[in-house]
């Protein structure tokens, strides 16, 4: 009967703690889901200022990419606050990417990052990949299980063992990637290019720019298409 208390104060305990961790839990969501709510409507205006057109949520512009774009074993994605319009005349597409992506069987990490697209026609360049080696050595790289070979570029060792590219038509992507463009992206290293063919899409891997500094996160990747334009 003396053990009696001592049980009774322990299961007290143990049923205080889970209510804590639950409340806390609630708390933390609310407080992302009114975040993501602000976030939205600051993004309308934000599309305003660049002339674009903007939709809350949207998941078409996924479409494109087979799988979801830097994230190629997600278990769900959701694209929002979508911004469509021209740079450097240009069709763009801004967007944020909510990802959620498995590292096995029973766990999945949740990543948000703000994607920038870009229309380079039709067979404008070859379908690749890219991001720097050792930035995500989850299961959401471009390795695994179904991923593109990796693609060597003999005249650049350096920048070959500094990047992981990858794609089907090594020819092709080699001599995209010239030594002007290997520079450019050596200089911006923090982030991951991915090409369909016919766009061409860039990220900083789980980076959302804040609000005041969106403009310059277009800006800085309006400067990718640009230098994949560069040939010589």
């Amino acid at each position: 009967m003396s053990n009696i208390p001592a049980i009774w104060w322990y299961g007290a305990l143990g049923v205080g703690v889970v209510i804590l961790v639950a409340a806390f839990l609630i708390i933390a969501t609310g407080k992302d889901r009114r975040a993501d709510r602000r976030r939205k409507v600051d993004l309308a205006a934000v599309a305003a200022r660049i002339n674009a057109d903007y939709l809350p949520d949207d998941p078409s512009v996924l479409q494109w990419f087979t799988g979801t774009p830097f994230h190629p074993y997600s278990r769900r994605a959701a694209a929002t606050g979508v911004m469509r319009g021209y740079v450097w005349e240009a069709h763009a597409i801004f967007f944020d990417l909510d990802v959620e992506t498995a590292l096995d069987a029973e766990t999945s990490v949740h990543s948000k990052q703000t994607v920038a697209m870009f229309h380079v026609g039709e067979g404008g360049m070859p379908a690749f990949s890219l991001e720097r080696r050792g930035d995500d050595a989850r299961a959401d790289d471009f390795t695994g299980p179904g991923a593109k070979p990796p693609v060597e570029l003999p005249g650049n060792p350096a920048f070959s063992s500094t990047f992981r590219l990858t794609g089907d038509d090594a020819e092709a992507i080699r001599k995209l990637f010239t030594a002007k463009l290997c520079a450019f992206i050596g200089a911006h290293a923090g982030w991951a290019v991915e090409s369909t063919g016919t766009w061409i899409a860039v990220c900083r891997k789980r980076v959302r720019p804040d609000i005041g500094a969106y403009h310059a996160f277009v800006g800085e990747a309006a400067e990718f298409r640009r230098a994949f334009g560069t040939r010589d």
